[in-house]
């Protein structure tokens, strides 16, 4: 028994050398792989490596991001914070998407200190409160992406218009006179224009599909929110453009039922999503997702 535990060890010791090595006709020695690569420079924002790339998600304001070489081989993307939802006495109004913007080629110097700005979502309340509209993303002064508009106030029937400036728009919340619920509108993105909020037409009970993220198409489709009774809310869906990160879906707008009693309008998804419409005097209207500054680089 010895003597047969000696030679399985001996076996066993040849073969993970012979393994290590690789050795044999037509075989060559395996390369060990490299352990993972990692940020260098002390990012001050989450970071990845992306090739030869590092890229930076700033989901909140940073007073000073500091570029650590020359040159203009800088990425930044930017998107604005979403548009809170309107808390309405009859007519539910969601809130608008936030804005995307893209600058391939911002210049720096070496040891500058830019501010880096990352929107805040709006904020909603209860019934006869004023929502805010999303506010701007920016780095420095060189790359601004708008908040979406807030949704009207009690009584209007008004749907917050996406941001709107010289980049990608968001899409526009959904706001209609006839206690019909609907969503918001999801933020613009690297795909394109966030979806506008839809409609639950015959649904008086259920929550309004939030819009799509960028590129996201109709309301309720990728990233968008929807389906639900008046007593529960629906969050808008995270993006996913950059891996983890990405443009938000608008919020589910609050359904309402027959007795005028009403929900909750749901928060807007990250990054820039708008927030959802409360319904009647119960319901309280969703915050917009706030925004996002993204920057590529080589370090």
């Amino acid at each position: 028994m010895e003597r047969n535990k000696k030679w399985l060890a001996g076996f066993l010791l040849l073969s993970v050398a012979a393994l290590a090595q690789n050795v044999g006709p037509g075989r060559h020695r395996v390369a060990v792989a490299a352990g993972p690569a990692v940020c260098i420079n002390s990012p001050v924002c989450a970071c990845v490596v992306v090739g030869s790339q590092q890229r930076e998600f700033c989901t909140s304001t940073q007073s000073a991001w500091h570029a650590t070489t020359n040159g203009a081989n800088i990425t930044v993307e930017a998107i604005g914070g979403g548009g809170a939802g309107g808390a309405s006495g009859c007519c539910q109004s969601s809130g608008g998407g936030g804005e995307y913007c893209k600058s391939i080629s911002v210049s720096y110097a070496s040891g500058a200190n830019i501010t880096v700005t990352v929107g805040a979502g709006g904020v909603g309340g209860a019934n006869g409160v004023t929502s805010t509209a999303g506010g701007q993303s920016s780095f420095g002064s060189s790359v601004i992406a708008k908040g979406g508009g807030a949704g009207g106030p009690a009584g209007t029937i008004s749907g917050g218009t996406g941001g709107t400036g010289t980049c990608v728009n968001g899409g526009n919340g959904f706001g209609n006179g006839n206690h019909i619920p609907g969503g918001a509108g999801g933020a613009g993105g690297p795909n394109g224009a966030g979806a506008n909020g839809g409609a639950a037409y015959g649904l008086s009970n259920a929550v309004g599909a939030g819009g799509g993220g960028s590129g996201g198409g109709s309301a309720g489709i990728e990233f968008g929110a929807g389906g639900a009774n008046y007593t529960g809310s629906v969050t808008g869906g995270a993006g996913l453009e950059w891996g983890a990160y990405g443009s938000g879906g608008g919020a589910g707008g609050a359904g309402s039922n027959a007795g005028n009693s009403g929900g909750n309008g749901g928060t807007g998804g990250l990054y820039g999503g708008g927030g959802g419409g409360g319904a009647y005097s119960a319901g309280s209207s969703g915050n917009g997702g706030h925004g996002i500054v993204v920057i590529t680089y080589t370090p």
